[in-house]
Protein backbone atom coordinates (compact mmCIF):
# COMPACT_ATOMS: atom_id res chain seq x y z
CA UNK A 1 0.00 0.00 0.00
CA UNK A 2 1.39 3.38 -1.11
CA UNK A 3 1.29 6.30 1.78
CA UNK A 4 0.80 9.46 0.96
CA UNK A 5 3.48 12.10 2.11
CA UNK A 6 2.40 13.50 5.05
CA UNK A 7 2.17 17.72 3.99
CA UNK A 8 3.69 20.41 6.57
CA UNK A 9 0.42 22.75 6.83
CA UNK A 10 2.94 25.87 8.17
CA UNK A 11 0.64 28.85 6.61
CA UNK A 12 -2.57 30.50 8.16
CA UNK A 13 -5.61 31.15 4.94
CA UNK A 14 -8.88 31.87 4.82
CA UNK A 15 -11.18 30.98 2.16
CA UNK A 16 -13.70 33.22 0.42
CA UNK A 17 -16.64 33.48 -2.00
CA UNK A 18 -18.09 35.10 -4.40
CA UNK A 19 -21.06 36.72 -3.22
CA UNK A 20 -23.73 39.53 -3.60
CA UNK A 21 -23.43 42.58 -0.73
CA UNK A 22 -25.58 46.05 -0.20
CA UNK A 23 -23.30 49.07 -1.85
CA UNK A 24 -24.90 50.95 0.80
CA UNK A 25 -26.59 52.89 -1.93
CA UNK A 26 -29.77 50.86 -2.01
CA UNK A 27 -28.40 48.37 -4.83
CA UNK A 28 -26.12 45.10 -4.80
CA UNK A 29 -22.95 44.98 -5.67
CA UNK A 30 -20.10 41.85 -5.96
CA UNK A 31 -18.10 41.41 -2.91
CA UNK A 32 -16.59 38.26 -1.10
CA UNK A 33 -17.39 36.58 2.24
CA UNK A 34 -15.54 33.89 4.47
CA UNK A 35 -16.49 30.44 3.98
CA UNK A 36 -17.41 29.18 7.55
CA UNK A 37 -15.53 26.46 8.91
CA UNK A 38 -12.87 27.88 6.28
CA UNK A 39 -11.36 30.95 8.36
CA UNK A 40 -7.86 31.00 9.28
CA UNK A 41 -7.14 26.90 8.70
CA UNK A 42 -4.01 25.72 8.79
CA UNK A 43 -2.38 25.20 5.35
CA UNK A 44 0.07 24.29 3.14
CA UNK A 45 0.82 26.87 -0.07
CA UNK A 46 3.51 25.63 -2.38
CA UNK A 47 4.85 27.91 -5.53
CA UNK A 48 4.26 25.36 -8.70
CA UNK A 49 5.90 27.93 -11.48
CA UNK A 50 5.14 31.53 -12.74
CA UNK A 51 5.20 32.94 -16.01
CA UNK A 52 4.94 36.40 -17.50
CA UNK A 53 2.52 38.01 -20.29
CA UNK A 54 0.63 40.81 -21.72
CA UNK A 55 -2.29 42.33 -20.07
CA UNK A 56 -4.05 45.55 -20.71
CA UNK A 57 -1.12 46.33 -22.35
CA UNK A 58 1.75 46.11 -19.92
CA UNK A 59 3.31 42.84 -19.49
CA UNK A 60 2.53 41.20 -16.11
CA UNK A 61 3.31 38.02 -14.22
CA UNK A 62 1.19 35.11 -13.16
CA UNK A 63 2.54 33.26 -10.41
CA UNK A 64 0.51 29.79 -9.59
CA UNK A 65 0.41 27.97 -6.13
CA UNK A 66 -0.98 24.60 -4.80
CA UNK A 67 -2.66 25.27 -1.58
CA UNK A 68 -3.57 22.22 0.62
CA UNK A 69 -6.01 22.20 3.37
CA UNK A 70 -7.36 19.15 6.03
CA UNK A 71 -10.79 18.14 4.48
CA UNK A 72 -13.32 19.60 6.89
CA UNK A 73 -15.75 21.79 5.95
CA UNK A 74 -17.43 21.75 2.18
CA UNK A 75 -15.80 23.75 -0.53
CA UNK A 76 -18.73 26.20 -1.75
CA UNK A 77 -19.55 25.85 -5.53
CA UNK A 78 -18.93 29.83 -5.75
CA UNK A 79 -16.31 31.46 -7.29
CA UNK A 80 -13.55 31.32 -4.89
CA UNK A 81 -10.53 32.86 -3.33
CA UNK A 82 -7.82 32.72 -0.68
CA UNK A 83 -6.44 35.26 1.84
CA UNK A 84 -2.94 34.18 2.13
CA UNK A 85 -2.54 35.67 6.08
CA UNK A 86 0.69 34.71 7.07
CA UNK A 87 1.66 36.39 3.66
CA UNK A 88 0.01 39.85 3.95
CA UNK A 89 -3.32 38.19 2.77
CA UNK A 90 -1.92 38.06 -0.60
CA UNK A 91 -5.01 37.15 -2.57
CA UNK A 92 -4.74 33.68 -4.84
CA UNK A 93 -7.84 33.21 -7.01
CA UNK A 94 -9.10 29.79 -6.95
CA UNK A 95 -8.51 28.15 -10.33
CA UNK A 96 -9.64 24.28 -9.66
CA UNK A 97 -10.10 22.34 -6.62
CA UNK A 98 -9.45 18.69 -7.96
CA UNK A 99 -11.52 15.88 -6.57
CA UNK A 100 -9.09 13.22 -5.51
CA UNK A 101 -12.20 10.97 -4.10
CA UNK A 102 -13.83 10.51 -0.76
CA UNK A 103 -10.94 8.94 0.96
CA UNK A 104 -8.51 11.82 0.33
CA UNK A 105 -7.40 13.30 3.65
CA UNK A 106 -6.79 16.61 1.83
CA UNK A 107 -8.73 19.15 -0.29
CA UNK A 108 -5.82 20.64 -3.02
CA UNK A 109 -6.80 23.93 -4.65
CA UNK A 110 -4.97 25.44 -7.52
CA UNK A 111 -4.40 28.89 -7.29
CA UNK A 112 -3.33 32.14 -9.34
CA UNK A 113 -2.37 35.24 -8.05
CA UNK A 114 -1.17 38.33 -10.14
CA UNK A 115 -2.20 39.12 -13.87
CA UNK A 116 -4.03 42.10 -12.67
CA UNK A 117 -6.65 40.36 -10.70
Amino acid sequence: MRRTPRVVMDQVVTLQQESTVDDGGGGQGGGWSNVTGLTSVAAAVKPMFGSEGPQAGQVQSLDRYRVTLRRGAALPKAKMRILWVTNANKVLNVTSAPDHGPRAVNIELHCEAGGGH
